[in-house]
C-alpha cells in the first residue's frame, strides 16, 4: 500500500522516515492500516495509464 504523509511536517518510525508530501510503499498491510489510522497519512491510488 502506498501512503503519503499529509498532516505532519515529519514522521519517524521503525518502518520509515518521511517529510511532508513524501510517499512510501508499505508491504505489511497491518502496519499500513495502523499508519492510516493515525490520520497523518492518505492512501495513494495508482493512476492507470492508457497505452496507445
Amino acid at each position: 500500500m502506498r501512503l503519503r504523509l499529509v498532516n505532519a511536517p515529519t514522521y519517524i518510525s521503525a518502518e520509515c522516515r518521511l517529510g511532508q508530501g513524501e510517499t512510501v510503499e508499505i508491504k505489511d498491510e497491518k502496519v499500513a492500516k495502523r499508519m492510516l489510522a493515525t490520520g497523518l497519512f492518505e492512501e495513494v491510488k495508482e493512476k492507470k495509464t492508457k497505452k496507445s
